[in-house]
């Protein structure tokens, strides 16, 4: 789309007929049309809508995929990464303990991430990572973390 704030209309017609508005969308999306619709996510978080090398399938173990930074201690110096594991009609149900969620929590160690990344920004929602998903026997944690 271009100028999506002109969508912005739309979207409340829609809404003003009783539907959700889910908006899946890459760079420059405007932030009334991003405030606007239901729920918003980034179309990079989506499995197998744009490809990834990996010789493994999206969030399985040592699979690679695409996540964001939801929190992180600078003080600890490790957070949380989520990832969408699979699309479904709950992608607000951001919680992955809940077991209608679609997505995934792995931990994310500051020595994971390359080395000139400040992580002074973190946490972000905004910024995507590609990393590595392994399994250890304490769960999910994250590898090669790139921006």
């Amino acid at each position: 789309l271009s100028s999506s704030g002109s969508y912005v209309s739309v979207v409340n017609a829609i809404q003003n007929k009783g539907c959700r508005v889910e908006l899946v969308s890459f760079d420059n999306v405007s932030t009334s049309l991003k405030k606007a619709v239901d729920s918003s996510v980034s179309g990079y978080l989506i499995p197998g809508l744009l490809p990834i090398e990996s010789p493994y399938d999206w969030g399985e173990n040592r699979s690679r995929v695409r996540g964001v930074c939801y929190d992180f201690s600078q003080d600890d110096g490790y957070g949380f990464l989520r990832f969408l594991t699979r699309k479904n009609n709950c992608l607000w149900i951001t919680d992955s303990r809940d077991e209608d969620s679609p997505y995934k929590t792995v931990f994310a160690h500051i020595s994971e991430f390359e080395d000139d990344f400040d992580t002074s920004y973190l946490p972000s929602r905004e910024l995507i990572f590609e990393f590595d998903v392994t399994e250890n026997d304490k769960g999910l944690i994250s590898e090669n973390i790139v921006l």
